[in-house]
């Protein structure tokens, strides 16, 4: 059965928005946009990522879908890396730091994204074509800004790894929640598939995440350090196989398994009621501070662990939780969620599970991209005004997922 809702081509996409563009760039009202970068620079050794996911989030912004905007953005690097100084590839060495100037860089790489669009709608270039096994894991996702000023929840989900080299059997997901800005949870969207990737030779995939939060902290502090970056993230990040779910986590992001018998969060929140955590911060020298009703770590922070946050480290670790769960030993498991505490604090998991048993139970399958927007919006009505991300990935195939519910 087909289980996807007929949409548009990303070829009928791309078509549509230079069609749009171009009605628009004919208008005398159409208003300037002043694009101002995420940061002053960009080390040569992250230029890559920091391309891509710019490219991504560019392509989303213009009216590509996730999935389309994600086959784009992988493609336009390999088009455009001469003309972006991405030749040469530069590795990560902690004793290197060559920039590139951000106010030149970022307008010329948003400049190239539009040419390349413009190539592919007239022929010159062709579209990327869907990666294979990409439909292995359905997922769901939704990111909505709220009530807050800025954006500064970001995600990735690839339900494979082949757009990075890796094999077409692991799947990759992560919720990034960042605070006092959005320049650690982008990171961490942009570099974390490529460094999980890079460490494919560690069989045991919890192993493999650990070095990944351990590679991505010490890369994280020394931009923080050379661009005097003070924001931080939480980090809930997760591969998944046939055989396996297997997750690491900082900070108040959660994750959780939703089966026959409802929702069983599997994460352990990194805060400072945390009897545990209030132990570790204060061997560390630190002291937990009750501001307006609400502990704070050294009276700033209401986590106990994060990336990023160098002003607060050693109290702030960057050194995750992990679980692993076998999917074949308990097969009443039939989705992952992950979501930022916008969603969690706002609702219960008994209200949690109302809400996909009549979705599922009032949906046709061909609608399952929409359960995590259902969500998002019910707890956006609940009253949180804050930052809003969620992911369902599905363990079943979608049929079995709906027979199961209903």
């Amino acid at each position: 059965m087909d289980t996807d809702i007929k949409e548009k081509s990303l070829k009928e996409q791309i078509n549509e928005v230079i069609g749009n563009e171009t009605n628009d760039n004919n208008s005398p009202q159409r208003p300037t946009i002043r694009y101002r970068p995420p940061s002053y620079q960009t080390p040569k050794h992250d230029a890559i990522d920091d391309a891509i996911f710019l490219a991504i989030e560019q392509f989303q912004q213009r009216g590509i879908s996730y999935e389309g905007a994600i086959w784009l953005g992988y493609d336009f690097i390999k088009k455009y890396e001469e003309e972006l100084d991405l030749k040469d590839n530069v590795t990560f060495d902690k004793d290197i730091y060559e920039p590139l100037d951000n106010s030149v860089w970022c307008p010329s790489a948003i400049k190239y994204t539009k040419e390349y669009l413009s190539k592919i709608n007239c022929g010159e270039f062709e579209c990327p074509e869907k990666p294979s096994n990409w439909n292995k894991w359905k997922f769901s996702y939704c990111a909505q800004k709220n009530k807050r000023q800025k954006m500064e929840d970001k995600f990735i989900a690839l339900p494979t790894l082949t757009l990075l080299g890796d094999d077409t059997e692991t799947a990759f997901f992560g919720v990034f929640d960042g605070h006092n800005g959005s320049e650690i949870s982008s990171y961490c969207a942009a570099h974390f598939p490529r460094i999980v990737v890079n460490e494919k030779k560690n069989n045991n995939n919890v192993e493999r995440l650990i070095k990944a939060f351990e590679i991505i902290d010490e890369r994280i502090n020394i931009r923080c350090t050379k661009e005097s970056i003070r924001s931080g993230s939480t980090a809930i990040c997760t591969l998944v196989t046939e055989n396996d779910i297997s997750l690491a986590w900082v900070g108040d992001s959660e994750g959780a398994v939703i089966s026959s018998n409802g929702i069983k969060r599997i994460t352990r929140l990194h805060i400072p009621s945390d009897p545990d955590e209030h132990t570790r911060i204060e061997k560390c020298g630190g002291i937990i501070i009750p501001i307006a009703g609400e502990l704070r770590v050294c009276g700033v922070l209401n986590l106990t662990r994060a990336l990023g946050d160098i002003q607060g480290k050693p109290m702030i670790s960057s050194e995750p939780d992990t679980t692993s769960i076998n999917i074949n030993e308990d097969k009443t498991n039939y989705m992952l969620m992950l979501a930022s505490d916008g969603v969690w604090g706002s609702l219960s998991d008994k209200t949690l599970n109302q809400i996909i048993l009549e979705f599922v139970s009032t949906k046709p399958v061909s609608e399952y991209k929409k359960l995590s927007t259902t969500i998002v919006e019910a707890a956006r009505d609940a009253g949180t005004t804050d930052n809003l991300t969620c992911i369902i990935v599905f363990l079943k195939p979608l049929d079995d997922v709906w027979k199961m519910f209903n």
